[in-house]
């Protein structure tokens, strides 16, 4: 990772359903966790219900909220970092 990568702001994704991302409504993404530079636009004013956005530290009550929701069996034997990195995927259009 350079330097320039590593300095970028992180922003981890919950979208909970299915939803499009993008101004012209071409692009959705399917409910999941997800790890981005930049918070796509159409997710950025969405209830909690729908998206949430975390930026930083994910509190412990939410994080395992998440893992319970993504089906990981026993969160509690994984660090926080593992936890996450078991849960986040690749955003793929559907």
């Amino acid at each position: 990772m350079t330097e320039e990568t590593s300095k970028k702001k992180k922003f981890i994704i919950w979208l909970k359903t299915r939803a499009y991302v993008d101004k012209d409504g071409d692009t959705r993404w399917d409910a999941g966790i997800y790890s981005a530079t930049k918070v796509p636009f159409r997710l950025q004013d969405r209830p909690d219900s729908v998206v949430e956005i975390f930026n930083g530290d994910i509190p412990p009550r939410k994080l395992a909220l998440m893992a319970k929701w993504c089906g990981v069996m026993h969160p509690e034997d994984s660090s926080d970092d593992e936890l996450l990195e078991k849960m986040v995927s690749e955003p793929r259009p559907v």
